[in-house]
């Protein structure tokens, strides 16, 4: 999974650079790390709801929990860099 989303990332970059555009900054670096994260993070909850194997329900919980940890660290990351991001109300 890693290594398609890294594919992807280089296919993105070579398109911008073929098209002249300029690489994404670093809030939008960071937003579409959040966003990856996020399916990442969706992808395993739904491992851990439907594995039925406790090895397996074991790999998905430590995965959910690496993966709130790096989100907590974009949200470190993006508020530094001056973006909230949150429901405001």
């Amino acid at each position: 999974m890693e290594a398609i989303i890294k594919a992807r990332a280089s296919a993105r970059d070579w398109l911008r650079r073929a098209k002249g555009e300029e690489q994404p900054s670093d809030l939008e670096q960071i937003l579409g790390d959040i966003a990856r994260t996020n399916d990442e993070l969706a992808a395993a909850v739904n491992r851990f709801n439907f594995s039925c194997d406790d090895l397996l329900i074991d790999a998905a919980a430590f995965e959910m929990q690496a993966l709130e940890s790096r989100l907590a660290f974009l949200y470190r990351k993006a508020k530094e860099k001056g973006l909230h991001i949150g429901a405001q109300g």
